[in-house]
């Protein structure tokens, strides 16, 4: 393991605080993972009109997570000596198919689902159709819960959004 091996107290320290989140792995608004910018993909095409393209099955599961929960939880995790050592999953333990993600992002733009076109393309090559966080850990060691349902943290990143874009 790479924490025994490493001779630095803060490299030590860096490693132990690995929070692992497997959708939020975004700078600004271009992800480096394969679908963190799922939310913001879907938005900025409804925004611009009524289509949507998505890349892989309607029916794949997803637990997306809002960033205020996220930082809350790296917050617990540095604040909590409890946590050095493990590697923590963040996320909400629940998950939301994509086919339900652009429904609820069209009822927080107060769209209708049925003006929608939506175009199902070819899915990248190992693209889990489900991945859902086991958040126990996260309980457990942080008492992290978050916050943040997904219609929430959709309405406040509309809200930030509009202000952004000016609409």
């Amino acid at each position: 393991r790479a924490y025994e091996r490493e001779q630095s107290a803060a490299a030590k320290d860096a490693i132990a605080q690995i929070l692992t989140n497997s959708r939020m792995c975004a700078e600004g608004r271009r992800p480096i993972c394969h679908d963190t910018g799922i939310v913001n993909v879907f938005l900025t095409q409804l925004l611009s009109g009524n289509r949507v393209v998505v890349r892989g099955s309607l029916e794949r599961k997803r637990d997306l997570l809002y960033v205020e929960d996220a930082a809350q939880a790296i917050v617990l995790s540095l604040l909590n000596p409890d946590s050095r050592g493990h590697i923590i999953n963040i996320g909400t333990g629940t998950s939301v198919t994509i086919q339900g993600l652009i429904e609820t992002i069209c009822r927080c733009m107060r769209r209708q689902i049925t003006d929608i076109e939506i175009v199902e393309e070819r899915g990248t090559v190992g693209d889990p159709l489900s991945n859902v966080a086991d958040c126990s850990k996260a309980l457990d060691i942080l008492d992290f819960v978050p916050q943040y349902d997904l219609e929430k943290g959709l309405l406040e990143l509309l809200r930030k959004r509009e202000i952004v874009l000016g609409d």
